[in-house]
């Protein structure tokens, strides 16, 4: 870690997240469960194991002090990764949380990879900077602490699908451009019930799921 100083909250903050997440994932059938590294390894942050099988997979954690204060509050279009973290095969997922810890942005490392490299210097806490490489993707989502089972129901894709990329986000695009690759999760209710509904839609039984997740048709 470049800020050594911030240990302490980056620990706190990712054992709230564990926390509330494995309560939600206690609710929902507990096929999935987050785990923090209590040993330093300097190279991941903790890991997600799918309880079917035992199979996992590790994150790089982070809590962001800028540029991401709140929901919606991210100041980019993209999100960024180290190339140093990135080329660790073991870790799959980048998770930042916002500086109130009510909002957190995901994106798989195998959706970093398409893209190309970038040198941008990043302010480092000794004051000399980092300059190595960077990626940035578009290929992330936003989740809302409230919201938690999104997040669930993204690993769970992920792990039985073998989707470690924002395909696990359930991605959907509908004619004349209304949504395109847009999360099943950022679809207006009136447009999930007529995917639900119209008689060639691919995203039926998608759709049907997150309409009983929202309760849209109450």
């Amino acid at each position: 870690m470049y800020h050594p100083g911030k240990y302490k909250e980056h620990d706190k903050a990712l054992n709230n997240l564990i926390t509330k997440f494995n309560e939600v994932a206690n609710e929902l059938g507990n096929e999935v469960q987050m785990y923090f590294q209590e040993k330093e390894n300097y190279r991941d942050d903790g890991g997600v194991i799918f309880t079917a099988t035992g199979d996992k997979f590790l994150y790089d954690f982070e809590k962001r002090h800028k540029y991401y204060v709140n929901c919606k509050g991210l100041k980019f279009h993209t999100l960024g990764q180290f190339e140093r973290k990135i080329k660790k095969q073991e870790i799959k997922l980048a998770i930042q949380c916002s500086t109130n810890e009510d909002c957190l942005v995901l994106a798989w490392h195998e959706d970093y990879k398409k893209e190309t490299k970038e040198y941008l210097k990043s302010k480092t806490e000794d004051g000399k900077g980092e300059s190595n490489a960077k990626r940035f993707t578009k290929d992330f989502i936003e989740i809302s602490y409230d919201h938690l089972e999104i997040m669930y129901n993204i690993f769970l894709n992920a792990f039985k699908n073998k989707t470690f990329n924002c395909k696990s986000f359930v991605l959907v695009s509908t004619p004349h451009g209304k949504y395109l690759n847009t999360p099943i999760y950022d679809i207006e209710c009136s447009d999930l019930i007529e995917l639900a509904t119209r008689q060639n839609s691919n995203y039926k039984e998608v759709a049907k799921i997150e309409i009983k997740r929202r309760m849209c048709d109450k």
